[in-house]
């Protein structure tokens, strides 16, 4: 769906960081939320380390939580605050449009969802 293509030069972080931040504003997630800044991150870190991928709510959060200066608990929390906003939008701009379900992903659905649409 959403690509990097970049025939001249390896794609940086910063063109990927550059994709995670349209497709969340695509889905309707709105980039002043704290959730935002750290799904922005998380996949980043998934994207750097594969460590991450499966090790989501043990280790992606606490390493979030650190940078922030912050607990874990607040960075799940804010991802799970931005998803339900995009899920509750009637709007085109909907991570309803997107999803392949009907029900509301939990966190780690959605990073991963996310993770796959970015790195297809």
């Amino acid at each position: 769906m959403y690509t990097v293509t970049n025939d001249q030069a390896p794609v940086t972080p910063d063109d990927y960081e550059a994709l995670i931040r349209r497709v969340l504003l695509s889905y309707g997630i709105p980039p002043l939320i704290k959730g935002y800044a750290y799904i922005t991150k998380a996949e980043l870190l998934m994207l750097k380390d594969n460590y991450y991928v499966n090790n989501l709510s043990d280790g992606i959060y606490i390493k979030i939580a650190a940078q922030y200066e912050t607990t874990s608990e607040k960075v799940e929390r804010a991802i799970r605050h931005a998803i339900d906003i995009s899920w509750s939008w009637e709007h085109e701009l909907s991570l309803k449009k997107y999803y392949p379900s009907t029900i509301r992903p939990t966190n780690c659905e959605f990073l991963i969802f996310l993770f796959e649409q970015i790195t297809s």
